[in-house]
């Protein structure tokens, strides 16, 4: 699998991963391949919008984190999911912030403005 890199973060709740890749307007397939330099099968995969994008391979590690597996090659993964997956981590740190603020009863907002992921909690 030459080209393809591994990234480890600190990812650990797939239900929220999943929804982070929601509110990015992607997908997250279960047992699936991802595109990239001689595609791959993977646990999870998130697959990115357009023909010739590549997609992110995610393995669950046993320390109860995930590893992203992908191919940046083409600029599709940086264009749609940030340099190093910066908006990838990003949308995941709201979505376990919404999470957490739901289940103490509280309200959340997000906005993104510009390169930045605005995140408001009130009751």
């Amino acid at each position: 699998m030459s080209h393809w890199t591994k990234v480890k973060v600190a990812v650990t709740d797939l239900s929220v991963l999943r929804k982070a890749v929601e509110a990015l307007g992607l997908t997250l397939e279960q047992d699936a391949v991802a595109r990239g330099y001689l595609s791959a099968k993977f646990p999870y995969v998130i697959k990115l919008r357009g023909e010739g994008s590549y997609d992110v391979g995610v393995i669950p590690e046993a320390d109860g984190t995930v590893s992203f597996h992908c191919d940046f090659y083409r600029g599709s993964i940086k264009e749609q999911l940030g340099v190093g997956l910066s908006r990838l981590k990003n949308y995941y740190a709201a979505a376990e912030l919404a999470a957490q603020a739901a289940s103490l009863g509280y309200q959340f907002r997000m906005v993104e403005q510009g390169d930045e992921l605005v995140c408001e909690v009130s009751y």
